[in-house]
């Protein structure tokens, strides 16, 4: 009689803990409100909430589709609640979509929900530039040198990191070198902007000076990729 009671405890037991085990639903993920338009340097901070996480952990994390741009995840509550903060370069180059993707993981019940949503990416403006209004009219002794200057502006965050120069006539130029600031005016008498950049190359003219009108060129690339330039056509004169 001992043996047999022991035998069903035994069992009575082991029925209890096939009873503890839970079988977990499926997990989903519900995205809250968000604006769906991304600008340049913009930080953007999504709401979502795991579906059936049911007081489980689960951890997140995230991806993007496109070069340049941050993307992390909060912590999880036991609800299921959290948030995923996207960040955009400092300079968004084009207009176009971009995919952010969420991955919820609860490891230790085996389960994960993937999820994505789409932004409309913004372009930010071109960067402009322009020689300083000085060289209407240029005169070179033979073999003289003189120094020319260009404003790059409305940068932004960029910064100028190479100019391609070209002058025409019996000339040679330096290579460009830039320097943060700018003073003066410009064409129409503004001040340049706070984000403003100054490029300077030297023009030097041949052992016999080509006279009348010729042709400065600069193409300035920033650390974007991004490129503009500029054209001026100066009298020469001897």
């Amino acid at each position: 009689m001992i043996t047999c009671l022991c035998i069903a405890a035994v069992a009575a037991a082991g029925l209890m803990t096939a009873g503890c085990t839970k079988n977990y639903g499926t997990l989903s993920i519900s995205w809250g409100s968000y604006c769906d338009t991304l600008k340049s340097g913009d930080t953007v901070r999504v709401p979502f909430t795991v579906n059936d996480l049911d007081k489980q952990v689960a951890t997140g994390a995230g991806t993007s589709d496109s070069d340049g741009y941050a993307v992390s995840v909060s912590d999880i509550d036991k609800d299921g609640n959290g948030t995923i903060t996207i960040t955009a370069p400092g300079i968004i180059k084009s207009y176009g979509k971009v995919t952010f993707g969420l991955t919820v993981t609860d490891s230790k019940n085996d389960r994960n929900a993937v999820s994505d949503i789409t932004m409309q990416t913004i372009c930010h403006d071109m960067f402009k530039v322009e020689f300083k209004p000085l060289y209407d009219e240029l005169s070179f002794s033979p073999n003289e040198s003189k120094e020319i200057e260009f404003v790059v502006e409305y940068l932004d965050v960029a910064v100028p990191v190479s100019a391609k120069v070209v002058v025409e006539g019996n000339f040679t130029a330096s290579a460009a070198s830039f320097s943060k600031g700018a003073t003066g005016t410009d064409w129409i008498g503004d001040t340049y902007p706070s984000d403003a950049y100054t490029g300077t190359f030297t023009v030097t003219a041949g052992s016999t000076v080509s006279t009348g009108e010729t042709k400065f060129y600069v193409a300035v690339t920033d650390d974007y990729g991004r490129w503009t330039d500029s054209t001026i056509y100066p009298i020469i004169t001897e």
